[in-house]
């Protein structure tokens, strides 16, 4: 910066949020709607009182889907650019609320996988949640970003206790981050993994290094058991069923075959017309001449 110039640097911007295509990482935002940013972040408050505060209250002061003139000094060519930057809000790996709704669930052969989310942190770790929650979970609540919208932050959160999850019943509320070597984005995009799999185990990559391996085919037969000896009446919440649901009726139907192949692969074999018997017998009549 120029003896001149003055602003706060642009450490980081959100993936998800309304501003992510117009600020960049490196650049300085010199004046926020025309009140000039000092370098320690803060702008005018009340002249008579010669009082500042940070810019931050310049923000405040707008609404969602409004938009801001923000002064830009350009990281790459040190350029003055004066941008039109939209406002609103951006998605967070934790959420801070539900908005009302019940907690999502999915529950594979005995497994409880479930949403991370401020309530639920809450009701696990009571109100000082913040100094007992798990540090890998916190710091994915106030540090991480997401890069996508629908992207979730899912974690084994408990074992039901079964013959086939022995020696897996100690881990609690650990994140899962693949599934047979592929990236867990959300909850719904675990359950249509599982649903999906024609692979012979079932592998769960989880923090610390930690691997959950069952049988494909075991985990099927004895879910429903697992379920009915703990009095659960579904393996998953209603939004999750709800999307099964709607995904297998989204799926397109196959033709059926009305070929030979076909008829041949029902075990009957249709009988020639009159006509068709007729034309057989004129064509070897004249393969006989």
């Amino acid at each position: 910066l120029l003896r001149a110039q003055k602003g706060v640097l642009v450490r980081r911007v959100e993936p998800t949020s309304a501003c992510a295509d117009f600020l960049k990482a490196g650049d300085v935002i010199m004046s926020f709607d025309g009140t000039p940013v000092a370098n320690d972040g803060t702008v005018p408050f009340r002249a008579k009182e010669h009082e500042r505060i940070s810019f931050s209250y310049l923000i405040s002061c707008k609404y969602n889907d409004e938009t801001a003139k923000v002064r830009v000094l350009r990281a790459q060519d040190r350029k003055e650019v004066t941008l039109e930057v939209p406002l609103g809000g951006l998605t967070r790996p934790v959420p801070v609320h539900i908005k009302g709704k019940l907690p999502s669930y999915f529950i594979c052969g005995g497994m409880v996988f479930t949403r991370v989310t401020v309530p639920y942190l809450r009701s696990e770790y009571g109100k000082e949640y913040e100094y007992d929650a798990p540090v890998k979970l916190l710091d994915r609540m106030m540090n991480s970003m997401c890069k996508r919208n629908d992207e979730q932050v899912v974690v084994l959160g408990q074992v039901l206790a079964s013959e086939l999850t022995l020696g897996y019943e100690d881990i609690v509320n650990c994140e899962v981050l693949k599934f047979n070597n592929k990236p867990v984005l959300n909850l719904p995009h675990l359950a249509e993994m599982v649903d999906t799999c024609t692979e012979r185990y079932m592998t769960f990559d989880l923090q610390h290094a930690t691997v959950v391996v069952l049988d494909t085919e075991k985990v099927r037969e004895a879910s429903p058991g697992i379920l009915a000896a703990h009095g659960i009446q579904s393996e998953r919440s209603a939004d999750l069923a709800a999307l099964k649901g709607a995904s297998k009726a989204n799926k397109p139907k196959r033709k059926a075959d009305t070929g030979p192949s076909a008829a041949k692969a029902d075990g009957k074999v249709k009988k020639p017309t009159g006509a068709a018997r007729k034309a057989r017998a004129g064509r070897r009549g004249l393969a006989s001449k």
